[in-house]
C-alpha cells in the first residue's frame, strides 16, 4: 500500500481533494464542463486561484500558510505510519498542475497546430483555430488526430514544455522539498513518491528534481510515480502511449529512480474495446520492469471484458535484481528471470492469478535449487503465491510457469 494525497481540480468545491477552508479561491467562479472535467484545469478561475495561492503559500483562515498546512498534514500522516510496514511510501500530490498559467494551454496548442498546418501549405491562424476549438466535437477530432500522428504529437508536446517546466522549477519542486522535509522530521523509513507535473501524464518532458536535504545530499528513499493517459478529449493510440512510456523512461534515467506507474487506464475512447490497449500498456510495463496501479478498481472490475488483459502473473519481490518477466496470454506461459543474491536471505515471491492458468500449472526452475513453496494469496480464491528459496551461490535464475 502507498498513501496518495489525491485531488482533482484542487478540492471539494470544484472536484475532490482539499476541504473548502483550504480552497483560497478569492470568490472566483468555477467553470465546469460536464463532458470533460479535466478542461477546468485551464478554464476555471476558481481552480486557477486555489492553485496559485497554494504555491504562493498564502495564509489560510487561521493565518498559517496553506502550503505550510499541507506539509503539516503530511507530517501528521507520516508520524502515524512511520513504523507501519504495510505502507511502502507517500505519494505527495496527485497530478499536480499549475494554476493560472494553464490559461495559456489552448493558445499554445493552437499556435503549434497553426505552424504545422501552415508548413503544409494551409491557410490558418491561431485565432481561427481557437474559434474552432470552441466546439467540443472539433476539440475531440483535433486531439485524436494529434495522438495518432507521432510528428504532430511531438510538436504539440514540445510546445507545452515551457509552461510545464517553468511550473515544475518555480513551484512544484520547492513544494515537494517543503513537504519531504516535514515528513523526514518524523519518518525516515518510507519512500517519498514523486509525481511529475500534470503535463508528463500525456508525455510532456519534465523538469522534476530529486529531493535533497539542506546540505544537498540526495534522499535515499524516493521513487517516481508518473501517470499515463491519452490527451483529454482525444482517443488514445499506441503511438501516443509508446511515447509516454519513452518519456517516463528518460525521466527515470535522469533522476536515477525506480518507477511505479501510479495510474493508467485502457480506455480507447468512444466506448471501444479496451482489451487491445490494456494488453499494449501491460507489455510496456513488463518490458520496462515498472510497478503499476491500475485506475480504477471498482467492485465490478473482474466482470469487465478487459480484466483478463490486466490481471497477470508478476514478481512481487525478488531476492536480487529483476532482469525480465512476461506473460504470454495466448500460450498461458509466464517467465521470470532474476540475478539472485543469497545474502538477501529472503525468498523470491511470485503472484499467480488462478485465471491465468485455468487448467492448473507446472513450474520449471533453473538452476533447480530447492522446490517452490505454494501458498494461497489471501483467501486463495483468486490467486496463489510462489516462494522460491535462494540457492547457495549468486547466480541468474529463471522460473517458467505453464
Amino acid at each position: 500500500v502507498y498513501l496518495d494525497m489525491h485531488q482533482d481540480l484542487w478540492g471539494v468545491k470544484s472536484g475532490n481533494g482539499a476541504p473548502a477552508w483550504a480552497t483560497l479561491d478569492e470568490g472566483r467562479p468555477h467553470a465546469r464542463n460536464p463532458n470533460l472535467w479535466q478542461e477546468s484545469y485551464w478554464t476555471s478561475p476558481m481552480v486557477h486561484t486555489a492553485f496559485d495561492n497554494f504555491y504562493a503559500n498564502k495564509p489560510g483562515p487561521d493565518g498559517v500558510g496553506i502550503q505550510d498546512r499541507f506539509a503539516m498534514v503530511w507530517r501528521h500522516i507520516a508520524k502515524r505510519y512511520a513504523d507501519d510496514t504495510t505502507v511502502i511510501g507517500y505519494d505527495l500530490f496527485n497530478e499536480p498542475y499549475p494554476g493560472s498559467p494553464m490559461k495559456m494551454l489552448p493558445f499554445l496548442i493552437a499556435a503549434k497546430m497553426a505552424k504545422m498546418r501552415a508548413d503544409n501549405g494551409e491557410e490558418v491562424t491561431v485565432a481561427g483555430l481557437l474559434e474552432e476549438y470552441k466546439s467540443e466535437e472539433n476539440r475531440r477530432r483535433t486531439m485524436t488526430e494529434v495522438a495518432a500522428d507521432e510528428k504532430l504529437l511531438k510538436a504539440v508536446l514540445e510546445g507545452l514544455e515551457p509552461l510545464y517546466m517553468t511550473y515544475e522549477r518555480d513551484a512544484l519542486n520547492p513544494m515537494y522539498a517543503r513537504v519531504a522535509k516535514a515528513i523526514r522530521e518524523v519518518d525516515r523509513n518510507h519512500i517519498i513518491l514523486l509525481e511529475p507535473g500534470g503535463g508528463a501524464i500525456i508525455g510532456v518532458r519534465s523538469a522534476l528534481q530529486p529531493i535533497v536535504d539542506a546540505e544537498g545530499r540526495r534522499d535515499p528513499q524516493q521513487a517516481l510515480v508518473p501517470h499515463a493517459y491519452g490527451l483529454p478529449m482525444g482517443d488514445p493510440s499506441t503511438v501516443h502511449m509508446s511515447l509516454i512510456f519513452v518519456r517516463i523512461s528518460q525521466l527515470a534515467k535522469r533522476l536515477e529512480m525506480p518507477v511505479i506507474v501510479g495510474e493508467w487506464d485502457a480506455d480507447p475512447g468512444n466506448n471501444g474495446d479496451r482489451r487491445p490497449m490494456a494488453s499494449f500498456i501491460v507489455s510496456q510495463l513488463e518490458k520496462r520492469l515498472y510497478g503499476d496501479t491500475f485506475w480504477i478498481i471498482k467492485p465490478d472490475l473482474q466482470a469487465q471484458p478487459y480484466f483478463d488483459a490486466i490481471q497477470r502473473p508478476c514478481p512481487m519481490a525478488t531476492a536480487g535484481e529483476l532482469l525480465s518477466y512476461d506473460y504470454d496470454r495466448d500460450a498461458r506461459v509466464f517467465r521470470c528471470k532474476w540475478n539472485e543474491r543469497p545474502s538477501i536471505g529472503q525468498p523470491t515471491r511470485i503472484y499467480l492469478p488462478l485465471a491465468a492458468f485455468p487448467k492448473g500449472f507446472t513450474t520449471e526452475l533453473t538452476p533447480p535449487g530447492s522446490k517452490c513453496h505454494q501458498m494461497p494469496c489471501g483467501s486463495g480464491r483468486f490467486g496463489v503465491l510462489l516462494d522460491i528459496p535462494p540457492v547457495t551461490d549468486a547466480t541468474i535464475r529463471e522460473l517458467t510457469c505453464k
